[in-house]
C-alpha cells in the first residue's frame, strides 16, 4: 500500500511522500487564477438544453475566451465562468474563431457487461464548436447536456501539424449559491467539509452539498492526461488546475471530459451519476470479446507457501469465493517495503517454498482463479511483456498493480498500457494507490476495480468516513475498500480491532460497489466458526441489475438497496452516533410478500440474524406504512435481504455446484442430499421461516445421506447444509 500525504492550497501545490524512495516527485505547473475581463465583448453565444429541458447550458464566445453558465429549472446554478486551458504558446482561446458548429441529439440504451445496473440510457443533446486560435491550432469544444448534468471536453483535430503541449487547466465554476464542499486534500486523507466561500483545494471528484441542489464535479475518459485538482478561491468560485506536468502529444487527441452531475439531494446525485459511462462509450466495444471477464469476490492469502495457497483455495471453495490472491512478497526478495521497493525484487522469480504452477493447477481444478500482486518497481525494472506471458503460462487470471502513479499523464499512460496488455492475455486488473477510474468500462472492460480511497487498511475509520464514501469517491466508479471482517479465533490478533461493527462491514460489502470485492481482508482460513456471521458472504453478488439510494444524510447515515436475481440486498450504515432510521421500501414490488433475512449487530462482537416475511414484519410493527424501522448501534449497520416468497425452482431439486437436495417440495419429509465429493463434519440445520432453530442432523465422511422432517407441519423451511468445505442455504417446502 502506498501511503501519501498531500497539502493543497489555492495558490500552490506542495506534495510529500512517506518513505517511498522509488516515487517520482511530480511538479505541478504554477497556479494561475483566471479573471474574466469586463472589457471583453461577446461575439457569439449558444444555448443547449437537456432532453427534458430542465437544464440550460449557455456558452459565450468573446475575442479571447469561452465562458459558460448553467441553469436548472430556470434557477442559476453556475454564473458565467471561464472555460480555458494553458498551452505552451499562451492560452487555448487566444484569438478564438468559430469556424463551424454541429448540433445533434442522442438517445440510446447501452447494455453493460457488468455494473450497478444492467444498462444505462445515454440521452443527451450535443453542441460542437469547431474552432481555431491565433496560434493556428484547430480544436473542437464539445458540450453535452443530459437530464442528469452537463459535460464538456476539448478535441485537438488532425489538422494540427505540430505537437501540442497543454500545460494547465483553467476551468472555473462560479457557483450562484454557497455550498459545502467535501474536500479531499490527499488520496488517503478522508474528507473535510469546507464552505465554498473559503479557500481550499481538493482532489476530484468533488461533491458540493447545498440547500437546494447537490453537485459533483468529476472527470471522464482520462487514460493519458494528468489528473486535476479543484481549488476553492473564495466567494463561491472554484477552479481546476493540474496536479502534475502533462506530456506533449501529437494531434489528434482528446482531453478528458469535465462533467457536473446535478441532483436535488445526495440520493438523486448518486442515482444520476451513470452518464459518466455514456460519455466514454465507444462503438468499437464488442461485448462478446469480453465475456471471459468474470467479476466476483476475492480472498487474500497471507501464507505465501504452496500449502498456504492450497488452504486458501479450499477456503474459497467453502465460501464460494471466486478468486484467491497472493499479495506482496510472493516474488523477489520477499515481503516488506524495503524488499518490495528494491529493484532486485524480480517479479519473474517466485520465492522458495511456493510452487506457483502447482497452486494454480490446484486452483484451476477447483474453479478458482488466482490473482497476483505486482509492485510498481517490478513494472518499472522488468520487461512487462515477459512478466505477463509468464503469468499466463502459469494460468494466472488477474493482476493487482501496486504503488502506481495515477496522477501524471505518464503514470496514467503506463497503467492503461498494462491494463490493455493484461486484457490481451485475458487477465482482470485491480489498480491500487492514488489511481481512480474515469468511466472507461467499454474501452478497458478488464479493469474491474481500483483503490484511490481511504480504505479499510485504516482500521480507525469510523462511520463518519464510510457514510460519506458513496457520495464522494464512489461517484467516479468501482472502489476497492477491502472488507475487513473479524473472525472468531481468540488467538488471532490480525486485523486489530475495527472501529466499525461486523454488521457495518456486512452492509458496506453491498453498499460499496466493486465488481472485484475483497472480503475477509487481513484474515486466514480457520478463524470463521460462526456461520450466521459469514453466510451472507457466500452468495454475495458483486454486480447488480439495479440500485436505489433508499435514504441518506451526508456523513450521518446511508442506505442503498441493490437487486440481483429477484432479490434485494439493503445495506445500512450509521456514523459514530447510534440512531433509529426509517427506510421506505418503495423499491419492492407491490402485492408481493418477501422472505426477509435481517443481519444486525449483537452485543459488540457478533451478528444477530432473524428471518421473517414482509407481512409478519408489518404485523409486528417493524414495518409501518411500507417503512422499515431499524435501530443502529454506534458505527454499526444492518444487512437486509428480501427474497420473493414462493420462488422455489419448478424442478424437484435444490442444487449448487456442491450438492443436490431432493425432492423439493417433499410429501413424505424424507430428503436426500448428494454431495459432489466425500465431506466431513456435515451439519444440517432446519429453521422456521421466522428464524427459529428446529432440528440438527450431523454426519461425517459421506457424500450421500438422508434426513427426515416429516414430524414438522406443512410449510416453508430454511435448510442449511454446512461442511468442512462450504455452507449452502435454501428454502424447502413440506407439503404432506
Amino acid at each position: 500500500m502506498w501511503f501519501t500525504t498531500f497539502h493543497l492550497s489555492a495558490q500552490s501545490l506542495n506534495k510529500s511522500y512517506e518513505a517511498n524512495s522509488e516515487d517520482t516527485i511530480l511538479v505541478a505547473p504554477a497556479f494561475e487564477k483566471v479573471t474574466l475581463k469586463s472589457s471583453q465583448i461577446t461575439l457569439e453565444n449558444f444555448n443547449i438544453f437537456s432532453p427534458d429541458e430542465s437544464i440550460q447550458l449557455s456558452i459565450y464566445i468573446s475575442s479571447d475566451n469561452i465562458t459558460y453558465a448553467l441553469d436548472r429549472n430556470s434557477n442559476e446554478l453556475i454564473s458565467q465562468s471561464v472555460l480555458n486551458y494553458s498551452i505552451s504558446e499562451g492560452h487555448l482561446t487566444d484569438g478564438i474563431a468559430i469556424n463551424s458548429i454541429n448540433q445533434s441529439s442522442n438517445d440510446q440504451t447501452i447494455d453493460l457487461l457488468y455494473g450497478e445496473t444492467t444498462s444505462i440510457r445515454n440521452n443527451y443533446n450535443e453542441l460542437i464548436l469547431h474552432c481555431s486560435n491565433k496560434y493556428d491550432i484547430t480544436f473542437d469544444v464539445i458540450f453535452r447536456a443530459y437530464n442528469e448534468g452537463i459535460a464538456f471536453r476539448i478535441h485537438f483535430t488532425d489538422n494540427n501539424s505540430t505537437a501540442i503541449n497543454v500545460t494547465n487547466d483553467q476551468v472555473q465554476f462560479t457557483l450562484s449559491d454557497e455550498y459545502t464542499a467535501y474536500a479531499e486534500s490527499g488520496n488517503e486523507l478522508g474528507y473535510t467539509p469546507k464552505s465554498t466561500t473559503t479557500t481550499f483545494s481538493s482532489l476530484i471528484p468533488l461533491t458540493l452539498v447545498g440547500d437546494n441542489n447537490c453537485l459533483c464535479i468529476n472527470e471522464a475518459g482520462n487514460d493519458n492526461y494528468t489528473r486535476a485538482i479543484i481549488s476553492g478561491l473564495g466567494n463561491n468560485i472554484l477552479q481546476t488546475t493540474l496536479i502534475a506536468k502533462n506530456s506533449i502529444k501529437t494531434a489528434p487527441f482528446y482531453l478528458p471530459w469535465r462533467l457536473i452531475v446535478i441532483g436535488d439531494n445526495i440520493s438523486t446525485l448518486y442515482n444520476n451519476k451513470d452518464f459518466i459511462y455514456g460519455l466514454t462509450y465507444t462503438n468499437e466495444y464488442d461485448q462478446n470479446q469480453w465475456d471471459w471477464v468474470k467479476p466476483g469476490t476475492v480472498f487474500r492469502c497471507l501464507d505465501l507457501s504452496t500449502q498456504g495457497g492450497k488452504n486458501a483455495i479450499d477456503f474459497c471453495i467453502k465460501y464460494n469465493i471466486k478468486y484467491m490472491m497472493f499479495d506482496a512478497g510472493w516474488y523477489g526478495l520477499g515481503y516488506g517495503q524495503s524488499n518490495e521497493k528494491n529493484p532486485s525484487s524480480n517479479p519473474l522469480d517466485v520465492i522458495d517454498g511456493l510452487d506457483m504452477e502447482q497452486v494454480t493447477s490446484y486452483a484451476s481444478s477447483k474453479g478458482i482463479g488466482v490473482i497476483l500482486y505486482i509492485n510498481k518497481v517490478g513494472w518499472d525494472y522488468y520487461n512487462n511483456e515477459d512478466m505477463l506471458d509468464l503469468y499466463k503460462s502459469w494460468g494466472i487470471k488477474g493482476i493487482k498493480l501496486g504503488f502506481m502513479d495515477g496522477y501524471s499523464s505518464s503514470g496514467n499512460e503506463k497503467i492503461y498500457k498494462l491494463i490493455k496488455m493484461a486484457g490481451e492475455r485475458k487477465m482482470i486488473v485491480n489498480v491500487h494507490d492514488n489511481f481512480r477510474p474515469t468511466g472507461m468500462i467499454f474501452k478497458y472492460p478488464n479493469l474491474l476495480t481500483a483503490e484511490g480511497i481511504r480504505g479499510n487498511e485504516y482500521i480507525q475509520n469510523t462511520g463518519d468516513h464510510t457514510t460519506l464514501l458513496p457520495f464522494t469517491r464512489f461517484l467516479t466508479g468501482a472502489g476497492d475498500y477491502t472488507i475487513r471482517y473479524l473472525g472468531n479465533d481468540p488467538d488471532y490478533t490480525i486485523p486489530p480491532y475495527l472501529k466499525t461493527s461486523r454488521a457495518h462491514q456486512l452492509a458496506i460489502s453491498v453498499m460499496f460497489y466493486s465488481p472485484l470485492q475483497h472480503i475477509f481482508w487481513g484474515a486466514k482460513p480457520g478463524i470463521y466458526n460462526i456461520p450466521v456471521e459469514t453466510e451472507s458472504f457466500t452468495d454475495l453478488p458483486t454486480t447488480w441489475e439495479e440500485y436505489n439510494v433508499v435514504s441518506a444524510k451526508m456523513g450521518e447515515y446511508s442506505a442503498i438497496a441493490r437487486n440481483k436475481n429477484d432479490s434485494w440486498f439493503l445495506g445500512v450504515t450509521t456514523n459514530s452516533s447510534a440512531r433509529k432510521v426509517s427506510l421506505p421500501l418503495d423499491f419492492l414490488e407491490d402485492d408481493t410478500d418477501y422472505l426477509i433475512t435481517l443481519y444486525t449487530d449483537k452485543e459488540s462482537e457478533t451478528i444477530e440474524k432473524s428471518i421473517s416475511t414482509l407481512e409478519n414484519l408489518k404485523k409486528s410493527g417493524v414495518i409501518i406504512n411500507n417503512t422499515l424501522n431499524l435501530n443502529l448501534w454506534t458505527n454499526g449497520g444492518a444487512l437486509v435481504i428480501f427474497d420473493k416468497d414462493g420462488t422455489l425452482d419448478s424442478a424437484d431439486t435444490m442444487e449448487s455446484k456442491e450438492l443436490l437436495m431432493f425432492p423439493n417440495p417433499t410429501k413424505d419429509g424424507i430428503i436426500t442430499v448428494q454431495l459432489s465429493t466425500v465431506s466431513s463434519n456435515i451439519n444440517v440445520k432446519v429453521y422456521s421461516m421466522q428464524g427459529q432453530f428446529l432440528k440438527l442432523y450431523q454426519y461425517n465422511h459421506l457424500d450421500k445421506f438422508t434426513f427426515d422432517i416429516n414430524n414438522l407441519t406443512n410449510g416453508l423451511y430454511l435448510i442449511s447444509v454446512e461442511t468442512d468445505r462450504f455452507t449452502y442455504t435454501n428454502k424447502l417446502l413440506l407439503d404432506k
